[in-house]
C-alpha cells in the first residue's frame, strides 16, 4: 500500500465525492445528510442532558437510603453492645456480629474497639484502619462530634463507612462515657450497577422513541427544504451548461419559492440579455479585424480566424505562446502588457507592425482594452485592423497633396508674377510716358534756351557797345537837346548803365538753371539708355534731388528738409540707370511724404529742436559691391509694417496718395534686374533707413 494513499480513498467514503463540469472532484455532503447529523446531535445532547441527570438522581436516592440504614444499623449496634457489656468479648462479640452479617446483607465490615483503639472484632481483618480512620476516632474520643459517615473507595469496590462511639448508660438513661467504638461499612457498589442497568433502559426506550421522531423530523425536512434545494442545484447545473431554458417549480409558500420565482426570473432575464457561448463564437470568428485574447502573463489563450488568416499561423501554434512573438517591437509589446496589466488602464490605441509566420511586417492599428472577471483584471483583449490599405492610400493622398499643393504654389507663384508684371508693366509705361514727355519737353525747352543763352553773350556785347558809343556821344556833345535831357533823366540812363549789366548776368544764370534742370530731366528719363550701361550712381542721385528739389526747400507754409550727402569715391557701376533713378525716386519721395506728415502733427519748437533730415551715404563693400544708405529722421515704422513694405499694392498713405506698387517695384528692380539686395531698418519714433546693394560688375546669369 503505497503511503500517500488518500484517507477518503481507505474508507468506502467515495460517495461523499462529486464530479465537477470540468472533470474534478469536489467534496458533498448534502443537506439533508447535514440536517439530519445536526438532528442526531441535537437530540444525542438532549438525551446525554436527560440520563446525567435521572441518573444522578436515581444515584442520589439510592445513597440516601444507604446512609439512613447504615445510620439506623450502626445506632441500633452501639446500642446493643452498649447494653450488653458480654459483647465486648472478642468471641461472643464475634459471633453475634457474624450472625447480624447473615441477616443484613449489606453489611460488609463491622469493627469493635475499646477506647483505646484496640480492635475487639473485625469481620475483615484484612482490611487496615487508616490514618483518617485514627483521626476522626480521636475527634470522637475528645467529643468534637458524636459520629461520621462518608463514601469511600476500597479494592475498587465502593461502600458507605460510618465510625460511631459506644456510650454507656446510668440508670435515668443518659449517656455517660464511651466505652468503646464501632467501625460499619455498608456495600455500595450495587448502587452504581443498579443504577446504570435502570439508566440503559430508560435511555434505550427514550433513544428509540427519539430515533422515530428524528426519522419522521427528516422525512418532513427532506420534503419541504432539501427536495426544493436539490430541484434548485440541479436547475443551476442545468444553467451553468448553457441551458437558458431551465426553470424550476416549487409550491412551499415560503422563502424557497421566492428564491425558485427569483431563479426563474434571473434565467428569464439571462435568456433575454444572453447569447450562447457558440453565438459568441461564431461572432468572433466572424470578425474581418483579428482579435487576441491574453492571460495576466501575456500568454495568448484565444485568437479569431481572421487572426489566423492574416498572419498565417495555425490556432496550436499560437494559443500559450506570449504575445510578443506577433510584434515587430517585441522588447516594447512585453513592457506595455506590464504597464496595462500593472496601471489597468481602459483602453490603448496604438499603431505598430504585427509580424506574420514567414517574418512579413504588416502595419495594424491596434486597440487593447482589459479583460474584468468578477471586478478583477484577468487578461487583455487585444483588436487588430490590418491598415495596410489604408496606409497606402494616406501616401497616396500625402503625395497628391503635395503635387497639388505644388501646383498651388506654382500657380500662386505664378501668379504673384503676373500681377508684378502687370503692374510693374504698368508703372514702366507711366515712367515711360512720363520720361518721354519730359524728354520731350526737355527737348523742346532745350531749344529756346539753349538760342536764348547762345544770343547773351553778342547782347552783352551789343549792349557793352551802345553804352560807350553814348558815354562818347555825351562826352563830345558839349550841349545837350532839352527833349534828350528830358528823357534821359526819365528813363534814369546812369541806373541802366549799372543795373543792365546785372541783368544780362541774371539772364544767363537762369538760363543756366534752365539748362541744368534740363540735363537732369534727361539724366533721369534716360531714354537712350534701356541697355546695361556703367554710370555714376551719384549723378542719378543729384538728378533725382534736383527734381525733388521743389519738394525738399523751405516753404512758408511747411518746414525744409536737409539733405546731407557722405559720398565716397565710388566706380562706375554696371545697370539700368534709368530703373536704378527710377529707386531712388520712390525712396526719397516716401521719405518726404514720410517727413511732412510727421512734421504735421509737430510743433515749431519740435521742429526746430529736430529739423527734418535726409542722410545719403555711399559704400564699396568690396571689390564688387557697393551700397547706397538713405535714411531719415521721421516717425520710423512698426514691425508688421516694415515686413510688409515690398509686397505688392501695400501701403500705408490715404487712398488716392498711393498705389502700393512703388517700393514692390524698387524691390524687382534692384534683386531681380540687378542681382542685388534691398532691405529697411527702422524703429518707430527714430527714423527708417533704406539699404540698397548691388554689384559693380553685372554677369550675365544673373541679367534677368
Amino acid at each position: 500500500m503505497k503511503k500517500n494513499r488518500k484517507f477518503s480513498n481507505l474508507l468506502p467514503l467515495n460517495w461523499f465525492y462529486r464530479s465537477n463540469r470540468d472533470g474534478t472532484r469536489m467534496r458533498f455532503f448534502p443537506i439533508s445528510w447535514k440536517l439530519l447529523s445536526i438532528q442526531a446531535l441535537g437530540w444525542l445532547f438532549f438525551i446525554a442532558a436527560i440520563g446525567i441527570f435521572q441518573y444522578k438522581n436515581v444515584r442520589d436516592e439510592l445513597y440516601g437510603r444507604i446512609e439512613i440504614s447504615g445510620k439506623d444499623i450502626a445506632q441500633t449496634l452501639s446500642i446493643v453492645l452498649s447494653q450488653n457489656s458480654s459483647l465486648f468479648d472478642a468471641k461472643n462479640s464475634t459471633s453475634f456480629i457474624v450472625d447480624l452479617k447473615r441477616e443484613i446483607t449489606e453489611l460488609e465490615r463491622v469493627l469493635v474497639m475499646d477506647p483505646g483503639l484496640n480492635i475487639i472484632t473485625d469481620t475483615d481483618p484484612q482490611s487496615l484502619i487508616t490514618q483518617n480512620d485514627r483521626d476522626l476516632l480521636t475527634k470522637i474520643l475528645e467529643k468534637e462530634k458524636e459520629e461520621y459517615g462518608f463514601y469511600e473507595d476500597y479494592d475498587n469496590y465502593k461502600h458507605y463507612r460510618i465510625i460511631r462511639p459506644i456510650q454507656s448508660e446510668n440508670s435515668l438513661g443518659s449517656t455517660e462515657d464511651i466505652i468503646g467504638f464501632l467501625l460499619i461499612d455498608i456495600d455500595a457498589s450495587y448502587v452504581e450497577k443498579s443504577v446504570y442497568i435502570g439508566f440503559m433502559k430508560v435511555m434505550t426506550l427514550i433513544s428509540i422513541l427519539l430515533l422515530l421522531f428524528a426519522i419522521l423530523i427528516y422525512h418532513l425536512l427532506d420534503r419541504i427544504i432539501v427536495s426544493p434545494l436539490t430541484r434548485l442545484t440541479d436547475a443551476s447545473e442545468s444553467l451553468g451548461q448553457g441551458n437558458l431554458a431551465t426553470r424550476v417549480k416549487i409550491n412551499t409558500y415560503d422563502e424557497l419559492e421566492i428564491l425558485a420565482n427569483s431563479f426563474n426570473d434571473m434565467v428569464q432575464h439571462l435568456q433575454a440579455t444572453t447569447v450562447s457561448k457558440t453565438y459568441v463564437n461564431n461572432i468572433i470568428h466572424s470578425m474581418l479585424d483579428s482579435m487576441i485574447v491574453i492571460d495576466r502573463e501575456g500568454k495568448i489563450k484565444t485568437v479569431n480566424q481572421a487572426t489566423l488568416q492574416t498572419l498565417g499561423y495555425k490556432q496550436k501554434e499560437l494559443i500559450d505562446r506570449h504575445i510578443e512573438i506577433l510584434f515587430e517591437n517585441k522588447k516594447l509589446i512585453a513592457s506595455q502588457v506590464e504597464n496595462i496589466i500593472e496601471n489597468q488602464s481602459t483602453i490603448i490605441d496604438f499603431t505598430t507592425n504585427f509580424l506574420t509566420k514567414r517574418n512579413k511586417a504588416i502595419p495594424m492599428s491596434v486597440s487593447v482594452s482589459i479583460m474584468l472577471v468578477r471586478g478583477k483584471l484577468s487578461g487583455l483583449v487585444y483588436v487588430a485592423k490590418d491598415i495596410t490599405e489604408r496606409q497606402q492610400a494616406q501616401e497616396n493622398l500625402r503625395q497628391s497633396e503635395a503635387r497639388e499643393r505644388e501646383k498651388s504654389a506654382q500657380l500662386e507663384k505664378t501668379m504673384q508674377e503676373l500681377k508684378s508684371m502687370q503692374s510693374q508693366l504698368i508703372h514702366t509705361e507711366k515712367m515711360s510716358s512720363l520720361g518721354q514727355m519730359v524728354a520731350g519737353v526737355a527737348h523742346e525747352i532745350n531749344n529756346p534756351v539753349s538760342f536764348i543763352y547762345g544770343n547773351l553773350s553778342p547782347a552783352d556785347e551789343y549792349i557793352q557797345d551802345l553804352l560807350k558809343l553814348v558815354e562818347m556821344y555825351q562826352k563830345h556833345t558839349s550841349q545837350t537837346d532839352e527833349e534828350i535831357q528830358e528823357y534821359i533823366q526819365e528813363i534814369d540812363l546812369e541806373f541802366l548803365k549799372i543795373d543792365l549789366p546785372k541783368l544780362l548776368d541774371s539772364m544767363k544764370v537762369g538760363a543756366n538753371r534752365i539748362r541744368e534742370i534740363v540735363l537732369s530731366l534727361r539724366n533721369f528719363s534716360r531714354l537712350d539708355e534701356a541697355e546695361f550701361k556703367e554710370v555714376d550712381l551719384h549723378e542719378g542721385i543729384d538728378s533725382t534731388l534736383m527734381i525733388l528739389h521743389n519738394r525738399l526747400k523751405f516753404k512758408p507754409e511747411r518746414p525744409g528738409i536737409k539733405v546731407i550727402k557722405n559720398y565716397i569715391n565710388l566706380p562706375l557701376v554696371q545697370c539700368y540707370p534709368s530703373q536704378l533713378n527710377q529707386v531712388f525716386m520712390n525712396i526719397l519721395a516716401n521719405a518726404i511724404d514720410a517727413l511732412d506728415a510727421y512734421n504735421d502733427r509737430r510743433t515749431m519748437e519740435e521742429i526746430e529742436a529736430n529739423p527734418s533730415i535726409i542722410k545719403i551715404q555711399t559704400q564699396r563693400i568690396d571689390e564688387n559691391r557697393v551700397a547706397i544708405h538713405l535714411s531719415d529722421n521721421g516717425p520710423g515704422m512698426p514691425e508688421q509694417v516694415r515686413e510688409r513694405l515690398f509686397d505688392p499694392f501695400f501701403t500705408t498713405k490715404p487712398i488716392g496718395k498711393g498705389t502700393g506698387l512703388g517700393l514692390s517695384i524698387s524691390y524687382q528692380i534692384v534683386v531681380e534686374k540687378h542681382g542685388g539686395k534691398m532691405w529697411c531698418e527702422s524703429v518707430p519714433e527714430k527714423g527708417a533707413k533704406f539699404t540698397i546693394e548691388i554689384p559693380i560688375q553685372q554677369r550675365t546669369c544673373e541679367i534677368s
